[in-house]
């Protein structure tokens, strides 16, 4: 999900790579997909795809938080 920090103004998104980069990242493996799947449908949040990842691959990997950018 890196994908979503390179984007935007180009010398921001390197300082923000800067600060990940010693950061795990989480595969968005098939329990994440479902879940994200049930999510937007019985929530609605249909244009908010890349948030709804987001919370769905911290649950299937049973993380105890998660932290956004905003």
């Amino acid at each position: 999900m890196l994908e979503e920090i390179r984007i935007g103004d180009p010398e921001v998104a390197v300082r923000r790579l800067k600060i990940v980069e010693d950061l795990p990242v989480l595969e968005v493996n098939e329990e994440a997909g479902r879940l994200a799947a049930i999510y937007a449908r019985r929530l609605g949040l249909h244009g908010a795809a890349t948030d709804i990842l987001h919370i769905a691959v911290a649950v299937a990997h049973k993380l105890d938080y998660l932290v956004t950018w905003n």
